[in-house]
């Protein structure tokens, strides 16, 4: 699996929360108070040579300002530093959603009116303190802010100033372009000086989307430069019904091309949100305060119960209770102090013996059962798995322990492991009619046979809970087995496109395949887990090598065919490229790493020569004389550079993503011919 951060000792990591181009989200705790937090990594040794320089100096940026702020709507930074391989951040863990996951759905407002403006609101008292501080944030957009949940102070919180200005600071010169295009403001585009305005046109731009749907600015990437720069967008009553007509007057005025006409800060523009919320009867009052995690936490504990007058009668019901429904956490916990209390009451060693033969017939034997007949079985179909199935397993742990407690000659055992021998003897048969299958022509369907992977993951944990030693031994076997075969019919089938047989239906296989990264990442990160790393490892690296041949054959095909291909197809084929380099950078390994760094670098070659040539491709075409026209070709080399843009956001390749934005904004605004072709749309 995905490799813990290293060097962070004062932390527990629990989980991973997302991945990126450039590293990964865990979330951990605080040993010394047990504060939850998120842990950002990045891989300092896959990045290429471009680059690396920039992108370190904005994680280090990153931190430093995070350290700097102190607000309720700005997510804290609360340490950072060097890793083996790296740099990490740690972060408050944030309970909420990121807002690029509820907006960007036209003609469906995310929010209320109402909702928006006191987002909105929030956002901007943030941003009216940051502003304070010296620092411009300059990449204000859905992805950098969280929505958070009613009882939340704030309703919304900013995060990442990765590309943050600071005065006096200089890690980004004028005329830089950094930023994300749709939500940059004029003087942003141009490469001019920019202050706090700029964050307040990109306000207005989320104010818009808001109370939409829609972002003011859509299209290509030159597209969008032309509008930002040079059209006034429809109001947002013309999109959404019933806004209050003092939206648009605000909307507008945001949105002013010249920083002078906008408001004059980030607290005047609260003003005039708070003034129409009053007016509109719709200014809420103060929102609560988060609970206390400690509280949530001790919510799971039960209160003190009487002792009852037959604790063995009340376990037994109780265990009932939970096979009827669901083994929860909280019921676990019941369980432990229900067979305390019966430990304690039960001193006579005649009457223990027989309180645990009585928990062994009709507690652990009927829970075994459950366990057994809910089992998450790869192929099941005779009955669905128990969403409860871990807990059950915990409860049977458990319950076989305190047996032992009340009877220590008591034979637990036995049961346990005839149901564990059965529930093996199901999975290997499952990893045999795999493996006979893979031998077979027929594509693999990956994200099937990853879920019943994942399900066995969690039959072995159950089994590991239970003892069952050998029987752990031998499912973990049969996964390194499967999922084995499994990459190396991915491969095979790789290998034959890269070596000749690249026929469309072939070609159609290897797209469906890279389209499950996240399944192949995770069928790898198996691979290489230390307790299969010796005999996966080669497995791995053959995929890398032959996926670093695909990449680099698909990126020479769209040089050779560019000029013929359809945007859409053109479109699809660089998407593959970026998939095959997301699983390298996301995959931690240092049993593959020399493979891994070729591949980054030979896949940002190729790209970096397709940039290129589609750079000067279209400088050609624009200094040719055409009597005031623009060519179809031109037209077709704009949508394939912003496929490039959108590829090097995604892969936060800022050099590369720079010198197509710097070209394009040039051409945009030097070209008439050019303006009159995005003016028509």
């Amino acid at each position: 699996m995905t490799a813990e951060p290293q060097t962070l000792e004062a932390y527990d990591v629990t989980e991973v929360l997302g991945r990126g181009a450039m590293g990964t989200v865990f979330g951990a705790t605080r040993k010394q108070d047990g504060v939850a937090v998120a842990i950002k990594t990045m891989s300092g040794d896959l990045l290429v040579d471009d680059e690396r320089p920039d992108m370190i100096a904005r994680f280090r940026s990153e931190a430093a300002i995070g350290r700097r702020l102190d607000h309720p709507g700005v997510v804290k930074v609360l340490d950072s530093g060097p890793l083996k391989a790296g740099y990490f951040l740690v972060m408050e863990w944030v309970r909420g959603t990121l807002l690029s996951d509820r907006v960007g759905h036209p003609g469906r407002p995310a929010l209320s009116w109402q909702e928006a403006s006191h987002s909105l609101l929030d956002l901007l008292d943030t941003l009216s303190y940051v502003h304070a501080q010296g620092i411009v944030h300059r990449d204000i957009k859905p992805s950098n802010l969280f929505l958070l949940p009613p009882d939340a102070p704030l309703s919304i919180k900013l995060m990442d100033f990765g590309v943050a200005r600071i005065e006096g600071s200089n890690l980004t010169q004028t005329g830089d372009l950094v930023g994300t295009p749709a939500f940059m403001s004029p003087e942003q585009l141009e490469g001019r000086t920019i202050g706090p305005a700029s964050d307040l046109f990109s306000a207005g731009i989320l104010l818009y989307m808001l109370l939409t749907g829609s972002r003011p600015f859509e299209g290509s990437v030159a597209s969008i430069m032309h509008q930002v720069l040079y059209r006034r967008p429809e109001p947002p009553s013309s999109l959404t019904e019933n806004l209050p007509p003092p939206l648009d007057e605000i909307v507008t005025r945001a949105l002013q091309k010249d920083p002078a006409n906008r408001f004059a800060s980030a607290a005047a523009f609260a003003s005039e949100m708070r003034a129409l919320l009053e007016r509109t009867g719709a200014l809420r009052p103060i929102r609560g305060s988060a609970p206390d995690d400690g509280a949530e936490r001790a919510g799971i504990l039960p209160p003190p119960e009487p002792t009852p007058a037959d604790p063995l009668a009340d376990l037994l019901q109780e265990i009932g209770a939970g096979l009827a429904d669901r083994v929860t956490q909280r019921r676990l916990a019941v369980l432990d102090a229900k067979l305390a209390t019966l430990d304690d009451v039960i001193e006579d060693p005649a009457g223990r013996q027989d309180a645990a033969a009585r928990l062994l017939r009709e507690g652990l034997t009927p829970l075994l059962a459950a366990v057994e007949a809910g089992a998450p079985l790869p192929e099941a179909v005779a009955a669905p798995a128990r969403q409860d199935f871990a807990f059950a397993a915990q409860a049977a742990e458990r319950l076989a322990a305190g047996l032992r407690t009340l009877d220590p000659g008591l034979e637990t055992a036995m049961p346990i492991q005839a149901v564990s021998g059965r529930l093996l003897q199901a999975a290997l048969g499952f990893g045999g009619r795999l493996s006979a299958s893979l031998t077979q022509d027929d594509d693999p369907d990956l994200v099937t046979i990853s879920a019943n992977l994942m399900r066995l993951d969690v039959l072995r944990d159950a089994m590991e809970r239970l003892g069952a030693t050998g029987e752990i031994a031998a499912l973990s076997g049969t996964q390194s087995m499967v999922a084995s075969q499994l990459m190396l019919k991915v491969t095979s089938i790789i290998r034959r496109y890269t070596e000749g047989e690249a026929d469309d239906l072939l070609r159609f296989s290897v797209a469906s395949l890279l389209h499950e990264v996240e399944e192949l990442l995770v069928l790898a990160e198996r691979l290489v887990d230390p307790e299969s790393e010796q005999l996966g490892a080669p497995v791995v690296r053959d995929f890398i090598v032959q996926a670093a041949r695909l990449a680099e054959m698909t990126v020479e095909e769209l040089m050779q065919e560019r000029g013929d291909l359809e945007v859409r197809s053109f479109q699809g084929r660089l998407m593959q490229v970026g998939l095959i380099y997301l699983f390298a950078v996301r995959l931690d390994s240092e049993a593959c790493r020399a493979a891994l760094q070729d591949l980054i670098a030979r896949v940002y070659g190729k790209l970096e020569a397709l940039t290129e040539a589609l750079c000067a491709q279209l400088e050609a075409a624009l200094s040719e004389p055409l009597d005031g026209q623009v060519t179809t070709g031109t037209r077709t080399v704009l949508h394939q550079l912003s496929a490039v843009h959108d590829l090097a956001e995604r892969l936060e390749w800022q050099e590369l993503d720079q010198r197509v934005m710097r070209l394009l904004r040039d051409r945009v605004m030097a070209d008439a011919r050019l303006r009159q072709l995005l003016a028509a749309g």
